[in-house]
């Protein structure tokens, strides 16, 4: 085909034409002339089969690029590409300015930076109030704040989750357990906030709607959108899916067995294309995780059921035995990514677990997709490592940070990390120059990053290597 050719073709032809390609490349496209410039700009389709969607920084409480201003996607496109060529460069990312955003001194806990999705925000319980507080870690950012009051005072929370929506929306989840340990209710309050557009100015998100779900016992893992609950607790092994515009529920009684494969501290989510709910092992199990797969009990979301037309005041709860349920180990069935997927396979979830190798000491790290496909479930692996490493793996939060599970001292000018870039299939190696002349400094201690928007998460030093002597900063790479 003529260049001149390709450039008459009707629009629709264009997608078919453009599908897969990588988001670079159609940046490269964007830029050829005037008309796919214009196209670019206006449709969102132009950029849907990019393979390493996953790059994009989506705005705060964003999912996917159906709630983005089809405009505002070029220019996340050219900032993920332009991140992912320095990445690609291999040599040491210089940073173009750092801040501080939290005080030690301020006898504040520590901010929850790997809880909320976006750039930054974080939460933080200040002592002695009953509140959480949502911050974001930006400059210019540190006078707005979302509070949450907590009430009784006597309250005490747990299981803070935060669900992103889709356009701006988040659910902030947590159980509300009472301090008076003889006391057993129990309850499950569901915070609505809408993200506003940052690139407008710092603006606290605002508190759309607040709910309280009273539940029979305390939950270790929530979910939560605007349809339904689902809440599991480890040591019962119990299941609680509820209808939330009905205020119906189900408690899923699991045998013993399907209870010994859920770890004790499991996320959960659900997959609307198989209105299936997944519950994922914690990320801290290494060999042989184990996936749960359940459906929605028959007939509790089903709006034209005459048996749950009105809406209860109280939760009212219906215990059956869990019929629809399968478990799956990726270890147990494993086979390489094929070239290409049937159109109705559905997604479910990444993976990754460790094997020990056949030769020498140390373990073989294997990583890939989990889909769903006429009923049944199938691992395909997408690559492995074998180094003396740990990866970081992508935060499934939509742009969540990743916070390290052990503060890392810099004894080097540079910090060099390794991060699983499942759009790649590969592992990729980051080298961060430390700046030297932070103001006070004389040890810093890495905590976490933010790689989609190209972050680091320091605590600087000033005097003994103690919390009340340290500060906060972002370094911006």
């Amino acid at each position: 085909m003529t260049v001149s050719a390709f450039l008459a073709l009707p629009v629709e032809l264009v997608f078919l034409v453009i599908h897969g390609l990588s988001l670079k490349d159609l940046l490269n496209i964007a830029q050829t002339c005037c008309r796919f410039r214009t196209i670019a700009q206006t449709s969102r389709q132009f950029w849907y089969g990019a393979p390493d969607l996953e790059i994009l920084p989506l705005p705060t409480g964003h999912t996917a690029l159906d709630t983005i201003p089809a405009g505002r996607i070029i220019l996340l496109a050219l900032r993920a590409v332009k991140w992912d060529d320095a990445v690609e460069r291999d040599e040491p990312l210089v940073p173009k300015r750092w801040f501080p955003y939290r005080n030690a001194a301020d006898n504040r806990t520590a901010g929850d930076l790997a809880l909320l999705p976006g750039n930054s925000w974080y939460t933080e319980l200040p002592h002695g109030t009953p509140t959480i507080l949502i911050k974001k870690a930006e400059d210019g950012w540190s006078a707005v704040s979302c509070e949450i009051k907590l009430e009784p005072d006597s309250v005490e929370i747990s299981c803070l989750t935060a669900i992103a929506l889709g356009a701006g929306f988040v659910n902030l989840l947590f159980v509300c357990a009472p301090s008076n340990k003889q006391e057993t209710s129990f309850s499950v309050e569901i915070i609505k906030l809408y993200f506003a557009d940052e690139e407008l100015g710092p603006k606290a998100p605002s508190l759309v709607e607040r709910s309280k779900v009273m539940v029979p016992w305390k939950p270790s893992a929530l979910f939560a959108d605007d349809a339904m609950l689902v809440a599991y607790e480890f040591r019962t092994g119990g299941l609680l899916v509820l209808n939330l515009c009905t205020n119906r529920g189900r408690i899923l009684e699991l045998n013993e067995e399907q209870k010994r494969e859920i770890t004790q501290c499991p996320s959960i989510s659900f997959i609307k294309e198989a209105r299936k709910v997944l519950i994922k092992p914690e990320i801290y199990v290494p060999f042989h995780p184990v996936y749960t797969i359940f459906g929605l009990p028959q007939n509790l979301f089903d709006e034209f059921s005459r048996e749950y037309s009105g809406r209860l005041s109280e939760p009212m709860w219906t215990t059956q035995k869990m019929d629809d349920i399968m478990q799956f180990a990726p270890s147990d069935s494993l086979s390489p990514m094929p070239s290409a997927l049937l159109g109705t396979a559905i997604h479910l979830t990444r993976f990754n677990y460790s094997t020990q190798k056949t030769e020498g000491r140390g373990d073989v790290s294997h990583y890939g997709y989990i889909y769903l496909y006429k009923g049944e479930l199938f691992a395909f692996e997408t690559h492995q490592d074998d180094q003396d490493f740990h990866a970081i793996q992508p935060p499934l939060y939509h742009g969540a940070s990743n916070i390290f599970s052990l503060f890392q001292f810099i004894p080097s000018p540079d910090l060099e990390i390794y991060v699983n870039d499942p759009s790649r299939s590969r592992i990729r190696r980051l080298r961060f120059q430390i700046p030297r002349d932070i103001p006070g400094r004389i040890q810093v201690r890495v905590m976490g990053t933010n790689i989609s928007h190209g972050r680091l998460f320091m605590l600087v030093f000033n005097g003994y290597v103690v919390e009340n002597h340290s500060v906060d900063y972002v370094i911006q790479y």
